[in-house]
């Protein structure tokens, strides 16, 4: 509380022409860290002091529905609209809501690549324009720990399959693809150029994505589970256990998601616990969701994208079992059909380009020929190496052997591929 009130006397004197002309600068989450001052001690003087750090010049615009992100430096701006969250949720001013949700949609819809990840250089650019900013300065660390703090206020207003969705793709893609598994160094910019690597950085240097890096990855037992009065939501496929104190309910989830396609619950209840299992349907399921319950099949009527409601009163021992198959898909870039990225279910895939030694990968990146745009068709798997594949007759010069992004950390990459059909081929090497 000492160090706000030094803030506030550092501010008082300002007018709001000085006061935004102060906030061109990146001024991080002061306002939200404040807002939640205020939740603590009910004292107004930190409400006023975190509506005071309020830059007019993004969040009216925001309000407004525009899109001011084109040239703007990602988080900068994020933290912003993490504290209109907060301040929505003490105020109830739904002027601060309506412009969460419209950068929250406007970011992930329109700005963020494959992995969930935003930004190169730390700057947005334009709306939808995507595939000709690919280098190893793409998608940085701190940007997707921000956006993942204002998808658990999306989520926590609306109980969205879309904000569970993302959450679950930036999260595998992007943070657990960003951290070195042998030596624990993550990274500042998680490269998406072609024939890129990860450049796994000194944890004594200390920069902001170091330290929102090494935060990332002590977070994978947080947003598991969301509960209102009478229902629990499946948010993430991630081996816990939840207790519920006040339905005297414990619940574990059993899985080695995403290296296996489903999962498993556990009740254990002290007596019978009416309430509604929220199991989440991710967009990406084209072949469909299958629910068992005590062995039993669920039928359901729901489609991707949403989430599939169990109702009963739940005892000691009844298990639930969710199983989704993964597939093989394209993901293009919006601004060009023919570069794509390759996901199984919810996993990006990069293909193995080699040593990290070999510079000469980088303007050597192989492309892929095929007419068919179904990768069902021309990937196989890759005997004992669950979620890896290889094309077939398909990469040129030669194919490529595709695994999960996160296995990736000593050799270059791509996550993005270059997809002509026979023709356009053909007529590239006839010139």
């Amino acid at each position: 509380m000492n160090f706000a009130s030094w803030i506030a006397g550092i501010v008082a004197g300002l007018n709001d022409v000085q006061m935004q002309e102060m906030l061109k600068c990146e001024y991080g989450g002061i306002s939200e860290t404040l807002a939640d001052l205020y939740a603590d001690t009910g004292d107004k003087e930190y409400l006023g002091l975190a509506e005071k750090f309020y830059d007019g010049a993004v969040l009216d615009a925001l309000k407004a529905g525009q899109d001011i992100l084109p040239g703007r430096h990602c988080n900068t701006n994020i933290p912003k609209l993490i504290a209109l969250s907060r301040l929505y949720e003490l105020t109830s001013d739904t002027s601060d809501r309506r412009a969460a949700g419209f950068f929250w949609h406007t970011v992930v819809d329109h700005h963020s690549y494959v992995t969930g990840g935003n930004g190169n250089g730390e700057y947005f650019g334009p709306a939808d324009s995507l595939s000709n900013r690919l280098g190893p300065e793409t998608t940085e660390s701190c940007n997707v720990y921000n956006m993942l703090k204002l998808t658990e206020h999306i989520f926590e207003w609306e109980a969205s399959a879309e904000a569970a969705d993302f959450y679950e793709r930036a999260l595998i893609n992007h943070v657990l693809s960003s951290q070195d598994p042998v030596t624990g160094n993550v990274t500042y910019n998680l490269a998406l150029g072609m024939g890129d690597f990860k450049a796994f950085q000194d944890p004594f240097e200390f920069t902001c994505c170091i330290g929102t890096g090494m935060e990332n990855h002590s977070k994978y037992n947080r947003n598991i589970f969301y509960h209102n009065e009478n229902e629990l939501y499946v948010f993430q496929y991630i081996a816990s256990e939840l207790t519920w104190e006040e339905k005297r309910l414990r619940l574990i989830q059993k899985t080695g998601y995403p290296e296996e396609q489903g999962s498993t619950f556990l009740f254990d209840c002290d007596k019978p616990v009416k309430l509604t299992l929220q199991i989440r349907y991710p967009a990406w399921a084209k072949d469909g969701i299958e629910l068992t319950v005590n062995g039993k099949k669920e039928k359901t009527n729901r489609h991707p994208g949403s989430f599939v409601a169990l109702r009963r009163n739940w005892k000691t021992g009844d298990k639930v079992e969710v199983r989704i198959p993964f597939t093989l898909r394209l993901e293009s870039m919006p601004d060009n059909i023919n570069r794509v990225a390759v996901l199984y279910g919810p996993v990006v895939l990069a293909g193995n380009l080699g040593s990290l030694s070999d510079s000469a990968l980088v303007n050597n990146v192989p492309v892929l020929v095929n007419d068919n745009r179904d990768p069902e068709d021309w990937m196989k798997p890759v005997h004992g190496k669950p979620g890896f594949f290889v094309t077939v007759n398909t990469g040129k010069p030669g194919d490529v052997e595709m695994m999960p992004f996160y296995t990736i950390r000593d050799r270059r990459y791509s996550v993005y591929w270059d997809l002509l059909g026979e023709n356009e081929w053909g007529k590239r090497l006839s010139k």
